[in-house]
């Protein structure tokens, strides 16, 4: 079984790496905020209000790249740390298999 030790260690690599693609994603999506800001003008001589769409796409794709960036950032984060603590873990208990293993014959 896996030391909590090595749990909580692996636990707070997650969370810095995921943090790491929080600020990437995150990026994405201020800039999609920022730009989605400007596409709803108001035209200064006549009052009216319009819209840019094409800022406006614009900007709801950069939010979603932003969130797409952070779940697969963190679901390719939390797998690969789940499957190094496994391989370790495997590694250690077949080491000790073989040890005993040895020690019997």
């Amino acid at each position: 079984m896996t030391t909590w030790g090595r749990a909580f260690k692996a636990a707070g690599v997650y969370i810095a790496l995921t943090l790491v693609w929080c600020v990437i994603g995150g990026i994405f999506v201020f800039i999609g905020f920022y730009t989605a800001s400007g596409s709803f003008v108001i035209d200064p001589y006549t009052l009216e209000f319009y819209m840019d769409w094409g800022r406006a796409a614009g900007s709801i794709v950069s939010i979603v790249i932003g969130y797409i960036i952070i779940a697969l950032g963190a679901m390719a984060t939390l797998f690969k740390i789940f499957s190094e603590v496994t391989a370790e873990e495997t590694e250690r208990r077949l080491g000790e298999a073989k040890q005993s293993a040895v020690e019997m014959s």
